[in-house]
């Protein structure tokens, strides 16, 4: 065994025996160092492109960001933009908005008098027609002349007779509620709407109103005292919808006109329960 074991292990100090198996634990800490001394050598080989790899990865994130960046201001921009526009388009709309408001009213309003003029007047009719056919109930239309009213335009003037239209609708129109309906039908003429009134209180109004309008008034300096006819009609009575109902209450004004001016005449007495 001693001899075989000896065969087995190489003779360091034999010349012709391999390096590895002369000294074999020395070949592999050399070949260790040169491994090491070759890794030091080509360490900084590597480092570069690796440097220089991270290098252009930091350059592309910061392209990057910078790019995002000026994107982010460029959508702000846009939206900036954006929003002035569609604050100057709901100024456009309000202003439109206000203006077709202000038109509308204009239209429906009468161009010497506080008052509604003749188209308001059937619209506004018409809308509380239809109500009451389908709610119940009943109204009444006033149809109101002055009388005598071309000698005013004849003796003062007819700046003075526009000043008596305008402030006899003005007392018209302070006479009744709000919810009312006053208009000038044309020239010197004028229409009243007055829903809820009973047959007695139809007649009560009349009488107070051509009381209220027949005061004195003061014009150009001076004072002028006008009487007014007055005729009635209600619904549904008189007519199932506004023209008939004007129409009637025309025809009872100028029967009132005909009988004596300054009075006050239905449409239908028996109709109002009153005959």
């Amino acid at each position: 065994m001693a001899s075989t074991l000896s065969e087995r292990v190489p003779d360091a100090s034999d010349p012709s025996a391999p390096l590895r198996q002369r000294w074999p634990g020395r070949w592999q800490v050399f070949a260790l160092a040169l491994l090491g001394l070759a890794s030091l050598a080509a360490a900084p080989l590597l480092a570069q492109p690796l440097v220089g790899l991270l290098g252009a990865l930091s350059a592309a994130a910061l392209v990057h960001a910078w790019l995002a960046t000026q994107r982010c201001e460029t959508c702000l921009a846009e939206l900036s933009t954006m929003a002035v526009c569609l604050a100057q388009c709901t100024r456009e709309r309000d202003m439109a908005r206000a203006d077709g408001a202000a038109l509308n009213v204009a239209l429906r309003r009468d161009t010497l008098t506080p008052l509604a003029n003749r188209t308001a007047f059937f619209e506004t009719l018409d809308v509380l027609v239809e109500r009451r056919r389908q709610e119940g109930g009943r109204f009444v239309v006033f149809y109101i002349d002055l009388d005598d009213f071309k000698p005013v335009n004849d003796r003062h003037g007819h700046a003075a007779g526009d000043a008596l239209l305008r402030a006899f609708g003005a007392r018209l129109r302070a006479a009744v509620r709000h919810g009312d309906l006053a208009a000038r039908i044309g020239g010197d003429e004028f229409a009243l709407v007055i829903d809820g009134l009973t047959a007695q209180a139809a007649l009560d109004v009349a009488q107070a109103l051509l009381e209220d309008l027949m005061e004195p008034y003061a014009i150009a300096g001076g004072t002028l005292q006008v009487s007014a006819s007055l005729g009635f009609a209600t619904f549904p009575d008189n007519g199932s919808d506004g023209r008939q109902l004007l129409q009637a209450a025309d025809s009872a004004m100028y029967r009132a006109k005909a009988a004596g001016k300054g009075g006050i005449m239905p449409s239908d007495w028996a109709a109002l329960g009153l005959d």
